[in-house]
């Protein structure tokens, strides 16, 4: 597996906080001018450092991103919620669905790459789940999300209890969510973007199995385009599919 290819970026980290020097021969009006001033600057080095975990890479690569039109990555997931019941009475890690291979043709697909550890993606999940809950009643559409844990391979036990109770705080409900155990998900998709993966990404992917669609780190405006830009994949696929009628 080439590592390089999964590099896991969860956002800027903070800035060291900028040191307050004091000197001893100072009045002690120096002294608290040099405190408010240090203050002031930690104050915008931690602003400053907002903006870059917010915007992180900047405005969404949506439509412009150069893996544009380029096959869908394939598949290899196996689902995390909602839990599914052993036939054999044992661990439910046994029997669970999994999903291989490209995703169907005629469907719209948004695969999303997330993880509870990472700040930005729990900035715009509750956002996300929101809007996907919107297209519920297209069956052209699927919303393929992805919990994970950080790590190369993932504890499916672990990951699961995790997610589960993160859901629980944002009210998920019984979303379906999948684990991409041994990355290789990841490591598909970092293929077909050409690009080390980031914490949240989420690949839009058209009814011609294509990319449509890319975005890697969290802006706010970047759901909204999410949605516009599925609207506008579904009403072509709805157009499509009159025509065969």
């Amino acid at each position: 597996m080439n590592e390089s290819r999964l590099k896991l970026v969860a956002g800027s980290p903070l800035p060291a906080a900028v040191p307050v020097r004091r000197r001893s021969n100072r009045s002690r009006t120096d002294s608290r001018s040099g405190s408010v001033s240090g203050k002031v600057l930690i104050a915008l080095a931690v602003i400053v450092a907002i903006v870059v975990l917010l915007r992180q890479d900047g405005v969404p690569d949506s439509a412009s991103h150069p893996a544009i039109g380029r096959p869908a990555p394939e598949f290899s997931l196996v689902r995390l919620l909602p839990a599914e019941p052993s036939e054999t009475g044992g661990d439910a890690a046994g029997n669970v669905t999994t999903l291989m291979g490209l995703p169907p043709e005629g469907t719209v697909t948004l695969l999303h790459f997330w993880g509870t550890w990472c700040p930005p993606c729990k900035l715009e999940y509750p956002e996300l789940v929101e809007m996907v809950r919107e297209f519920e009643a297209e069956p052209q559409f699927r919303f393929v999300t992805v919990s994970s844990g950080g790590g190369a391979v993932e504890d499916y036990d672990s990951l699961r209890s995790q997610t589960a109770r993160y859901y629980e705080t944002i009210a998920a409900g019984d979303l379906e969510t999948f684990a991409d155990i041994d990355a290789m998900t990841q490591q598909a998709t970092a293929e077909a973007l050409g690009e080390s993966m980031a914490y949240p990404t989420t690949v839009l992917i058209d009814d011609q199995r294509r990319i449509a669609g890319v975005w890697r780190g969290y802006t706010p405006a970047g759901v909204e385009q999410m949605r516009q830009r599925v609207k506008e994949l579904l009403s072509g696929t709805s157009r499509a599919a009159a025509i065969i009628r």
